[in-house]
């Protein structure tokens, strides 16, 4: 296999684009494609905008704000089992 594909990647004239630089050139131009969209993508930046703590923190009171509500309506206060002295 070698043998096949050694003259395309080792700069054989009769194909125009082998040169090995232009080779070498091209896998560093996409590395370095690669590396900067990864660092600057779009959900690089909607994760920096959007925190997930957040959201489950504002959830779980959300949740409990409901269950207190639903508590509250049944005639069940917070302090209804707290005994007086």
């Amino acid at each position: 296999m070698e043998d096949l594909f050694r003259k395309v990647y080792r700069g054989d004239p009769g194909v125009p684009h082998s040169d090995p630089d232009r080779y070498l050139h091209s896998w560093l131009g996409s590395f370095a494609f690669a590396a900067v969209s990864w660092c600057t993508s779009r959900t690089a930046d909607l994760s920096r905008r959007f925190n997930w703590h957040d959201k489950a923190l504002k959830f779980e009171h959300n949740h409990w704000k409901k269950v207190m509500e639903r508590k509250h309506r049944n005639g069940d206060s917070p302090a209804a089992g707290m005994s007086k002295p």
